[in-house]
């Protein structure tokens, strides 16, 4: 299977090339607009936004990133004062977290510039292919998870 095993063109080379250079390509968009946040600040604080109050866990998992970067992720924007923490009522432990109106605005800004560029990034891919790619990286995606699962609880 030549997607599998060519080290240049395969699956995997394909996702995580994609995947690094589409960081650095927002994270040079939003240092050009001199805006003070990088790609996965930007994306944990619109998650926090569209879904406040969960732990650092939850959006952890939902951005797929390690405890440990999530933590660095949200002192960040704390200290930026785009987000804050409070603690979850029924488990002193845990952090709930959510958005200043300073991470709104700043997210507002941001956004004409975002759907811009992935506007023109994603022009020549009509809608059925980008659906069709999509749908198989959520189908892997699914089936890793499960065997991950299936793998733990045998283990």
């Amino acid at each position: 299977m030549k997607t599998l095993d060519d080290a240049e063109t395969g699956i995997f080379h394909a996702i995580n090339k994609t995947s690094i250079d589409l960081f650095a390509y927002f994270d040079g968009l939003l240092a050009e607009k001199k805006f003070d946040i990088n790609t996965y600040e930007w994306l944990l604080l619109t998650h926090i936004l569209k879904q406040p109050g969960k732990s650092q866990k939850w959006y952890g998992d939902n951005i797929l990133r390690d405890k440990t970067f999530v933590m660095r992720l949200v002192d960040s924007l704390e200290k930026k004062q785009l987000l804050g923490r409070k603690p979850d009522g029924k488990d002193r432990r845990r952090n709930l977290l959510y958005g200043t109106k300073a991470g709104e605005r700043l997210i507002r800004r941001t956004l004409p510039y975002i759907r811009e560029d992935y506007r023109f990034l994603f022009s020549d891919i009509d809608e059925k292919r980008l659906s069709i790619t999509i749908s198989v990286l959520q189908n892997l995606m699914a089936k890793i998870a499960k065997k991950s699962k299936d793998d733990a609880v045998q283990g």
